[in-house]
């Protein structure tokens, strides 16, 4: 992080006055900063998906699993990071605190790895391959390509909602580190809850992508739905002071539509 600081102050002296080129020097800057680390973060979910479905054809209701408590570990961390961590320690401190953390956790996995590896007694190779269920087999490709596509592009609204929602809810919290927070944990939170009520209730129906068609639907209803909430609570709700009810005013706008996503 500090070597790219004389590299921002040069871009800041001489693009300052140009905000639109300004505003794409910031971009880039962030970018090649979190590029890496964030890469590597997208990988480990994948990992652990094919570890644990490799021998259970139940992959929706694993995949639910893993991903809701990934988030729910999300969540804890930006809710520590946001609220102790920085306050307690510092930006560095806490940035360290989070390197030993990650350090542990790739300890941990590699334990973990060497006591299967000498557990292994060959049976997995021996063992076929789970066959697809009928739903899967009468699942066309086409619909195939086209549910991949639906799901990129509920990532592409996903995010941009919590863009959108992070600006409206700022207007009350202030642009701070907690507000910030806040409204990321509250995100997650809505994530993480939906993917368990997913693996919980969900995975065994027979038609997922009427499922999907489903959520899709009433997650662009709720969303519709947000402004006019926050108009709502405006007077009432959303007048109390920023630093009461934080989560509750996030939530009012957010849960309900992060669940279905």
């Amino acid at each position: 992080l500090s070597l790219f600081g004389p590299f921002y102050r040069f871009l800041y002296q001489h693009l300052g006055a140009n905000l639109p080129v300004m505003n794409l020097a910031r971009f880039s800057v962030c970018f090649l900063l979190i590029l890496i680390p964030t890469f590597l973060m997208g990988g480990t979910l994948p990992i652990l998906v094919k570890h644990f479905t490799r021998r259970d054809p139940a992959l929706g209701r694993r995949m639910g699993l893993l991903y809701g408590l990934n988030t729910l570990g999300g969540v804890l961390g930006c809710l520590v990071c946001g609220f102790v961590l920085l306050r307690v320690f510092g930006m560095v401190r806490a940035t360290l605190t989070a390197v030993v953390l990650n350090v542990l956790v790739a300890l941990v996995a590699l334990l973990l790895s060497l006591r299967e590896g000498r557990g292994e007694t060959g049976e997995e190779e021996a063992q076929p391959a789970p066959q697809p269920s009928a739903a899967a087999e009468a699942v066309s490709p086409r619909v195939v390509r086209l549910v991949l596509f639906g799901v990129a592009v509920s990532g592409f609204c996903s995010l941009a909602y919590e863009v959108f929602w992070t600006r409206m809810l700022t207007l009350f919290f202030r642009n701070t580190v907690y507000s910030f927070t806040t409204i990321l944990a509250t995100f997650l939170t809505g994530i993480a809850l939906g993917s368990l009520i997913y693996s919980r209730w969900l995975s065994r129906r027979s038609d997922p992508v009427r499922l999907f068609i489903l959520l899709e639907i009433a997650i662009a209803l709720s969303a519709y739905a947000t402004p006019y909430v926050f108009i709502g609570f405006h007077r009432s709700f959303f007048s109390l002071p920023a630093e009461y009810l934080m989560f509750a005013k996030a939530a009012a706008i957010m849960l309900l539509p992060t669940v279905l996503m």
